[in-house]
């Protein structure tokens, strides 16, 4: 699985493994194991260090948890999400305007909104013509 991880200025590119147990972390591949515990704690360990994973919230693409006892945030994007994300569309838990790309080329038949009609998420907003490749 791919993701995109933000950590306050410092953004990640992470790749899972989950059943080598092996992660590729911008371009460098580390093993891990991840033992769940009781209460939702989470050991992680890597290489010959442990990490102790606690009180682990998740709001749609925020993450919150405590490493070690030190509380973290991340913003976490899905390969869906960051898909999305390149051809323009926003997720769900986000509020667009603007540029709308299409996933291939093709031709507009149709415009079903005119400029500056507020659409609702699921609403068609225009007809598009593609052949297939």
């Amino acid at each position: 699985m791919q993701f995109e991880t933000t950590i306050g200025e410092k953004s990640f590119d992470v790749s899972i493994d989950s059943e080598n147990h092996s992660a590729t972390l911008n371009d460098e591949t580390i093993s891990y194991e991840l033992i769940e515990q009781d209460k939702g704690r989470r050991l992680l360990r890597v290489g010959t260090k442990l990490y102790k994973i606690d009180n682990v919230t998740v709001d749609g693409q925020q993450i919150e948890f405590t490493l070690d006892g030190e509380w973290i945030t991340a913003t976490v994007k899905n390969e869906q999400e960051l898909l999305l994300e390149r051809l323009g569309f926003k997720t769900n838990s986000e509020k667009s305007v603007g540029v709308l790309n299409a996933p291939m080329p093709g031709k507009i038949l149709s415009l079903l909104v005119e400029a500056g009609d507020e659409v609702e998420i699921g609403q068609p907003v225009a007809i598009l013509e593609a052949m297939k490749m």
